[in-house]
Parts: C-alpha cells; sequence; structure tokens
C-alpha cells in the first residue's frame, strides 16, 4: 500500500475514538490491503500515564531518582552505542524503550 493511500483521522477524545472505532468495525479484521485499519491503544482499562507516574512507581523525590536513573543510563549505554551525536532526548527514548521508567508516555 502507498502511503498516499492512507487515511489518517485524527481523535481527540475517547468518545470520537469509540465513535469512529464503531463507524469502521467491518474493516478492523479485513487485512486487505486496500481497507487494513491499524491504531494503537493499551489493552488494560487504566489511565494513561508514563511508568515513572503510575502507582507502582510512587518514590519520594521522583524527579532526583528519575535523574540519576538516566544518567546511569546515559553514561553505561554511550559505550555501546556507535553514534557519538545522541540528543538526551534520543537517549530518554532508548531509555524508554528498555523499559526504565521515564516520562515518555508511547
Amino acid at each position: 500500500m502507498s502511503i498516499d493511500k492512507i487515511k489518517i483521522i485524527d481523535v481527540n477524545s475517547i468518545q470520537d475514538f469509540q465513535k469512529r472505532i464503531e463507524e469502521a468495525e467491518s474493516y478492523l479484521l479485513d487485512f486487505n490491503q486496500d481497507n487494513m485499519m491499524l491504531y494503537r491503544g493499551q489493552s488494560v482499562n487504566k489511565p494513561l500515564y508514563p511508568k515513572i507516574a503510575r502507582d507502582n512507581f510512587k518514590i519520594n523525590n521522583r524527579y532526583e531518582v528519575e535523574m540519576r536513573v538516566f544518567n546511569q543510563f546515559k553514561r553505561l549505554c554511550i559505550p555501546h552505542l556507535n553514534a557519538s551525536n545522541l540528543t538526551d532526548w534520543d537517549l530518554l527514548v532508548l531509555a524508554q524503550h528498555h523499559s526504565l521508567p521515564t516520562r515518555l508516555l508511547d
């Protein structure tokens, strides 16, 4: 499927999302290249919080702990990377990918 055939639908609320899904329900399991629908959500009915803000990560001085963990991650991962021009944002995404509790919600 070429990118020009992809229809992007902006969803601004849970109600809007539910309406769009109900409208397109017949396409959800249709894997025909012209009708395939993809969406991303979560499989549990819980609030959308980044890992560092979830109940099981409630700690005192959250910001200090987050910075300490992130700085240690940077120190340990940089020798294993082939890129020297990575920003803190790049490294934060990498940390998120490796399951560190970060402020990113993906």
